[in-house]
């Protein structure tokens, strides 16, 4: 647990301080000297090589004197950096290699960083390959919006919203963090820091802290029992102006410390799911670019309007996936805000399940709508609720029973007194009894084993729990394993 709590500060820590070199480029050699900071991190680069590649020619904007590739010798690495548009690693000879990052934005890259390794004894794992999965893409973003401040110089408030994102993420998480100077004295601190409030004692603990990791140049582990309590603290050294950041968990309650062991458990399965899930529209975005890219002299109008389609398509799925992670971090900053309304619910059930058509319809499940033609006007935040019905119908049909022969999500309306039930049923795999309460808890998976199989991201059904409690509602739900589940929520009707 503790190994894989490193992994995640040590992921998270990496690219924040990434971000934080990112924020202060002004041009496309500040990005390309950061670059080679954070990969100076895990290969020792003797020299390197930067080149922007724009109207189809590549123009060297860096490069240092001992770089051992000639002109001619990096026209193969050009068209490697094209062609493959996600970070590389090549031997160049016995214990030689070269590092290709290039920064894609759009399927499209700007430029390409060449680092040229002696001796690496690190190897490219796939942890390395995905943290420079996301050094390529926000370097490809901070690339982009230089390329706009360069026309229409208005990119700085794109940079002050890339440094809150991160900034929030800090926020989000239920560890306290801090960022100390050299001179001990605090640059930042999360939320959870100013909740846990730390008196002067432990205070005084984690600036001695940043004075050892500081002068051991590695970062310190340690559990210490304070009055206020027992803690533990973990502690990094950022890559920018010598800053340490200090985790610190209050693990008095044994109980406490068993609930933070699950919660890192599902962090890192949610850590896997998302990446797999933003890869894979991605890659398919990727893919159908290269070939209209490649090809768009021979396709016929009907060929590339297809192709465009499909690209639109994973571009929502991505968006989509994004609106999650900004729900749920309005969750986790209790600002997840309603704007309710009078509304017909019977054609936002409609859209809901037109939205899932190629999800069903891949799944071979029948989506049956048991709903009115009349109106069912309804008082409630209309964005928010069609969110809700397209989460449930989807998680419905994601986890339907490849066994039976005949599968079916039905949407159902009724009405009690002043409100309206919205019923959704299927014949799935079921829920068993224990994981009722569980299945609304964020990241967490029915089965853990579908990971991969099944896509998600562990948050679908926290986040529709939270906007019905935000009506004051709650949805609730029944199940049984084999059989089918049902989940039901109620609305208030319209007013008037």
């Amino acid at each position: 647990m503790e190994e894989s709590a490193n992994s995640i500060n040590r992921f998270l820590i990496t690219i924040a301080s990434f971000a934080r070199e990112l924020n202060t480029a002004k041009d496309k050699v500040d990005i390309s000297r950061a670059i080679e900071k954070v990969l100076g991190r895990f290969f020792t680069i003797s020299s390197s090589l930067t080149a922007v590649y724009s109207e189809e020619e590549w123009h060297v904007i860096r490069l240092e004197d001992d770089f051992p590739l000639t002109k001619v010798e990096m026209e193969n690495y050009y068209d490697l950096a094209l062609s493959r548009k996600s970070p590389s690693f090549f031997p160049l000879d016995d214990s030689d290699y070269l590092i290709i990052l290039p920064s894609v934005k759009s399927g499209k890259v700007l430029s390409t960083f060449f680092g040229y390794v002696k001796e690496n004894e690190n190897g490219f794992t796939q942890e390395l390959e995905t943290m420079f999965g996301f050094f390529s893409f926000y370097s490809g973003i901070v690339i982009e919006n230089i390329n706009l401040f360069e026309e229409v110089n208005a990119s700085a408030k794109v940079q002050q919203e890339l440094k809150e994102y991160f900034e929030m993420m800090l926020n989000s998480l239920d560890e306290g963090i801090c960022v100390l100077d050299k001179e001990r004295e605090f640059v930042f601190k999360n939320r959870k820091y100013d909740e846990i409030n730390p008196d002067e004692e432990v205070i005084e603990h984690i600036r001695e802290i940043v004075v050892n990791t500081l002068m051991e140049n590695e970062g310190q582990a340690s559990e210490k029992e304070f009055d206020e309590g027992f803690f533990s603290f973990n502690s990094v050294i950022l890559l920018s102006d010598e800053q340490v950041l200090v985790r610190l968990e209050d693990i008095s309650n044994t109980k406490e410390l068993e609930r933070m062991k699950k919660v890192d458990q599902m962090k890192t399965e949610f850590i896997a799911n998302i990446s797999h899930e933003l890869r894979t529209p991605l890659s398919a975005i990727r893919a159908y670019s290269e070939t209209i890219n490649d090809s768009v002299d021979m396709m016929d109008s009907d060929t590339l309007k297809e192709f465009m389609g499909t690209i639109m398509d994973q571009s929502d799925h991505l968006a989509f996936l994004l609106d999650q992670l900004l729900d749920f971090s309005r969750m986790e900053r209790k600002d997840l805000k309603l704007e309710p309304d009078n509304f017909d619910l019977v054609p936002v059930i409609r859209k809901a399940k037109e939205s899932n058509k190629e999800k069903y319809e891949e799944n071979q499940v029948e989506v049956i709508l048991d709903i009115p033609d009349e109106k069912v006007m309804v008082y409630a935040d209309e964005k928010r609720i069609k969110q809700v019905m397209i989460n449930l119908i989807s998680n419905a049909v994601k986890y339907s029973d490849k066994t039976k022969e005949k599968k079916y999500v039905k949407v159902q309306l009724g009405s009690i007194g002043r409100e309206v039930i919205i019923e959704i049923t299927d014949n799935g795999i079921g829920i068993a009894d224990e994981e009722h309460k569980k299945i609304f808890t964020k990241f967490y998976r029915v089965d853990s084993s579908l990971t991969y199989e099944v896509e998600g991201t562990g948050l679908g059904l926290a986040i529709c729990q939270e906007i019905v409690h935000e009506h004051g509602k709650e949805i609730v739900v029944q199940s049984t394993p084999g059989k089918g589940s049902s989940f039901v929520f109620r609305l208030d009707k319209a007013e008037g």
